[in-house]
Order: C-alpha cells, then structure tokens, then sequence
C-alpha cells in the first residue's frame, strides 16, 4: 500500500515523498520498501509512483544493489554444503567465520575492489597466521563468481590479485616425522610397561595397530569388529571419524581409494584376539553385553583424537622420544614398508592414497635413502 505524504525540508521549504511496498526481494528473501523524496507537488509524487509500479509490473522487483559479501558467502556456503562432507563444510565454514568474513563480511559486494583485496591478501601473509591463505583467497573467488552468477556484481576483483609465495614452503623440504624400527619398539615397550588396566591394554593393540596397518587415526578409531576376520587377517577400511561442530562416524572414508582390504601380520591379529577378550570381559561387567566399537573408552562410544593424542603423549615422554604427532605413525609404517623392500605402488595401496603422486611426493627422501643399498647390492650381484 502506497503513502503519499508532505513534509518539511530542512530549509524550511515544503515538499512532497512518497513510500511504497515492492514485494520481496529475490534474492534475500527479504521484504522490500522504498521511499522518494523531493517533490515539488503532490501530482509529481503520484506520477513518480505510477511509473515506478508500471516498471515493477514490466521488470519484476529489482534485486538489492547494496547486498554485502557476508550475504552472497552465506548463500554460496548453503549451495557448498550439499556438495561435500559434513566435516569439509564445517572447516570451510570456519575460514569464513575466524579469516574472511571479518574483513569482507559488512562490505557491499559490488564496492569491494581488487586493492582492497589486495590488501587483505597481503596482512594475511605478512602476518604469517596462516599457511592456507591462498586457500583462502579461492573460497573469496568462488564467492565472487558465484555473485556474478545471480547478478549482483558484474567484476570479480580477486582474479588480479598476486599471491605472495610462501617461503618456507620454496625454501625448504617438508620434512615427515616418524619412528625408526627402533624407536618404534621402544614406544610399544613404555605401553607394554605400563601398569596393565583396561586402558593400556586397549592403547598397546591400538598403536601397534596403528603402527602396523598404515591405517589414518580417523580409520582406526571407527572401525567395529565386524570390519576385522581373524582367521584371514583382512581388515576392511570402510569408514571414518570425522569432525565438524561434534565428532561423528563417517560411512565414507577420506576418498575412494582410502576404501581398502589390508592383511595384518599373525603377531598384531594374537594381540587383536587378546583385546577382544579383555574388552568383552570388562565392558559386560558394566552392563554392555557387545562393543560397539573395536576401541571403546570406559563408555562403550567411540574415542576420539584428542583422548589418543593425550594418552601417546604420555608414553613417548616416558620413552624420551620425539613427538611424531598420531599421523607419524602412518609415516612410521610407510618407512617400514620402504625398508621392507616395497615399491612405490605396494604403498600407495596400503596407505590408500588416491594416486601414487602422493606417495612419490610425501617419501621421496625415505627412497633416496634406500639409493645407496641399491647400488650395493648391484655392485655386489656383479661382482667386477
């Protein structure tokens, strides 16, 4: 419903403004209102109206002009979020939340410049807060593109920003962390040493587990009994623990190939078999008739990271080893496997990764160690 109205201006003079509903909004949802000012009667007032509902009948209601980028980023998160893990959505979600959307959110996307951009770019690297800035900067781009897709700006200011190189990462090699055999068995003893409860027995099977399958943490923590045949040694890696705003159990694992049969050794299937037994004992003296999980905490749920990370913190400072971090393992089964003899294919497909540029990329240094044996046992097998 329209108004008409007089008013007063400032300088005393007398004018005219109207106010009007325009419907809502369709692209916020929101509903809309507009108000003119500055008429001289109230026949130019009416005649202003009129025009201005024969366009909204011809075009429709005009779209925001003004929308910010906090606006257009919580639509492009509610479109990404039916596209990827839960677990992918929350990370993402909390980029935007700690990183972009306090120096973009309240801006209107259409007035954000690439200097601005720029700017932005160049805090987050001097800084240093951050290692995933240009992963930043492409979640900033994906959002510009898609406000480009339903109209509310026609540039995209991010595609001319340059991206400061990370030095350490030009500068030096990566360097993974893990156990040599030696300090693995080490660890396993200060576990193995411990006062024996229903705890470290369940965190001996389960790092030597760790150790000696390759498997993720995530992998190992979700696994139930059912995944693992005793009698054959297969242990099927169907799932995962993930977390987003809570941890849960994810039914698929990080990517198709991490969907995989692995064979234990007969000594970690005899310790496996020794935890079965020790944890059906202790959880159906507090009423739990089946574990719901091949590792349980006191509570027959699932445990999480942070719990394991707490409980190897405590048995590597007893040991006086580095700290590897729970990923260290994997590495540490990785290097074993290396040392073992096995090529760069046979550890791919232990470690599920999705393709074998991974594996060459992650443990190129462990076969260059190996260089040297291998021109021994050439020049042995020769022999002039």
């Amino acid at each position: 419903m329209a108004m008409i109205k007089q008013y007063q201006k400032k300088n005393g003079e007398k004018a005219w403004y109207f106010k009007t509903y325009l419907g809502t909004d369709p692209l916020t949802g929101k509903k809309k209102y507009t108000t003119k000012r500055g008429f001289r009667t109230q026949k130019e007032a009416k005649i202003a109206l009129a025009r201005l509902e024969m366009e909204i009948q011809k075009n429709g209601i005009p779209s925001s002009t003004n929308i910010t980028f906090q606006e257009v980023a919580f639509m492009w998160l509610e479109n990404y979020k039916n596209t990827v893990k839960e677990s992918s959505y929350s990370r993402t979600e909390i980029i935007f939340r700690k990183h972009i959307l306090p120096s973009f959110g309240k801006i209107e996307i259409s007035k954000i410049s690439t200097a601005y951009c720029q700017k932005i770019v160049n805090t987050w690297h001097s800084k240093g807060s951050s290692k995933q800035y240009p992963l930043f900067i492409n979640y900033i781009n994906q959002v510009f593109k898609f406000a480009i897709n339903i109209g509310v700006t026609n540039q995209n200011p991010v595609i001319n920003v340059i991206v400061p190189k990370n030095q350490d990462i030009i500068t030096s090699e990566k360097k993974i962390k893990f156990y040599t055999k030696d300090q693995l068995q080490i660890f396993l003893k200060s576990i193995e040493q411990s006062e024996s409860t229903y705890i470290t027995i369940r965190d001996y099977t389960l790092f030597r587990l760790l150790a000696f399958s390759g498997c993720r943490i995530g992998e190992l923590l979700a696994l139930t009994w059912d995944d693992l045949n005793i009698k054959t040694g297969e242990l099927q890696i169907n799932k995962t623990i993930a977390k987003s705003d809570h941890y849960y159990v994810s039914n698929t694992p990080k990517t198709k190939k991490s969907n995989r049969t692995l064979i234990l050794d007969a000594k970690t299937i005899t310790i496996l078999k020794k935890w079965k037994l020790e944890q059906k004992k202790y959880l159906l003296k507090l009423g739990y008739t089946q574990p719901s999980r091949i590792f349980t905490n006191e509570e027959n749920e699932f445990t999480i990271n942070q719990a394991i990370t707490d409980r190897y913190n405590i048995y590597r400072k007893k040991a006086n080893l580095p700290n590897i971090g729970l990923h260290g393992f994997r590495h540490t089964h990785a290097s074993l496997l290396y040392y073992a003899g096995a090529d760069h294919k046979e550890v791919q497909e232990r470690l599920g990764h999705a393709n074998i540029k991974t594996t060459l990329d992650t443990y190129t240094h462990l076969t260059n160690d190996g260089k040297e044996k291998t021109t021994e046992k050439l020049s042995k097998y020769i022999g002039f």
